[in-house]
């Protein structure tokens, strides 16, 4: 995956020599536009891609709930779609406000077709009060590794404050590159034994870099779409939408809520 998601710059590479696994990430320069994925997303997915023979899986989701809610009266699973609205004519003039498209949830079988964006907000909001509890990372299953991921990131921070700062001096002229050249090379050197082992504790529990966490909300706005979705699936084993009826609208998050039937995962 190019780094240039995570809004990391790679290095230059010869003309006609360019390769993707060739690029550390530890060589990136910092780029100015938003980041699309997270580093950890980054880390994990090279890993698991970089080297390996590409097989195409189709497109990714872009919704939260595509392929993981169901229809409750059906069972099938609910597919995104695009809903059109139809404003009712002015009683001062006849006239209309211009239809608007919206992402919504349907039924494959025509048992709904809803607005997709109040039930995505309500779920995410379900996942981060849960998330926000003092025992959201301990009561679901992790594996016993012995990894701490807050010392991780701990570490990881100050072995890049420290490049940085041989880099810097380097560029003030304190000391010359052969001087430090030993010290960058074991910088890199750590940096990339650290990253792996992040990118091994995100694939096995996408809880795994929560842990320290203060600000949950801020934590979960800066996950990817991928990461939210093996969330909303590690808490809750069925979400079932329910059909509302023809041009009725949830008022609030309540009647939102009382319009799903949402079973949580046993940890047991």
């Amino acid at each position: 995956m190019n780094p240039l998601y995570a809004a990391m710059l790679p290095p230059s590479q010869p003309t006609g020599e360019f390769s993707l696994a060739a690029i550390d990430l530890n060589d990136c320069a910092q780029g100015a536009w938003e980041a699309i994925i997270d580093r950890d997303q980054l880390l994990a997915t090279r890993a698991r891609l970089v080297g390996a023979k590409p097989i195409h899986n189709g497109t990714a989701r872009r919704w939260l709930l595509s392929g993981i809610a169901v229809c409750s009266v059906c069972g099938k699973t609910v597919r995104s779609a695009r809903g059109i609205t139809h404003p009712t004519a002015r009683r001062s003039d006849g006239s209309k406000a211009p239809s608007k498209t919206y992402h919504s949830n349907r039924c494959i079988d025509g048992h709904f077709h809803r607005n997709g964006a109040v039930i995505d907000e309500l779920i995410e909001e379900i996942c981060i009060a849960r998330l926000a509890e003092p025992d959201a990372v301990t009561s679901f299953p992790n594996p016993d590794d012995g990894v701490d991921v807050a010392k991780l990131h701990a570490q990881r921070s100050a072995a890049q404050g420290r490049r940085d700062a041989l880099i810097a001096m380097v560029s003030d002229g304190t000391i010359t590159q052969d001087e430090v050249t030993p010290q960058l090379q074991a910088k890199r050197i750590e940096l990339k034994q650290i990253d792996e082992q992040l990118a091994r504790a995100a694939q096995r529990n996408p809880l795994a870099d929560l842990i320290g966490v203060e600000d949950v909300r801020s934590w979960w706005n800066e996950r990817t779409l991928a990461r939210k979705r093996s969330i909303v699936q590690l808490f809750m084993a069925k979400i079932a939408i329910q059909p509302i009826g023809y041009g009725r609208r949830p008022k609030n998050p309540e009647d939102v809520l009382a319009s799903l039937e949402i079973t949580p995962r046993s940890m047991e």
